[in-house]
């Protein structure tokens, strides 16, 4: 049974006063709210799609690339993530124990929702994912980055 135990260890808080605005512990956060928050620094977008490359294509600005297949699971036991493994990832994508984190990703936003519940798993609760998912992102004409 995998324990849901604290999953950040103490660190320093970004430098910024801007909390996000409006950021309920909601399960789904619309588009609007994404946008009007893509330059918050207590902000991370994490796109994990199913498709290798589609982030490479564009992705939502400010947006890091999380492979499903690599940060969200041990390959060797094809079982989760392990705590330390999933712990580095969200170092490295600046994500501490104050960051909202937003996930989104292709086809449904499968394995976003996936990603979601792993960040639950390992205790950081204020994990969101976004409504329509890349697919939405992209036919309301909204920007993508190189």
């Amino acid at each position: 049974m995998i324990s849901t135990s604290a999953l950040f260890v103490p660190s320093a808080v970004q430098a910024s006063s801007s909390a996000p605005a409006k950021s309920p512990r909601a399960t789904i956060v619309e588009a609007a709210w994404l946008e009007a928050n893509l330059n918050n620094p207590k902000v991370r977008i994490i796109e994990v799609s199913t498709d290798p490359g589609v982030y490479e294509k564009g992705h939502i600005p400010n947006a890091v690339n999380f492979r499903w297949h690599t940060e969200f699971v041990d390959p060797v036991n094809r079982d989760i993530a392990s705590r330390e493994q999933f712990q580095k990832a969200v170092r490295s994508a600046g994500i501490n124990k104050d960051t909202k984190v937003v996930l989104y990703g292709d086809k449904n936003n499968w394995f976003a929702a996936w990603g979601v519940w792993i960040f639950r798993t390992y205790g950081h609760n204020d994990v969101s994912i976004l409504n329509g998912g890349r697919d939405k992102w992209v036919k309301d004409g909204r920007a993508l980055s190189p």
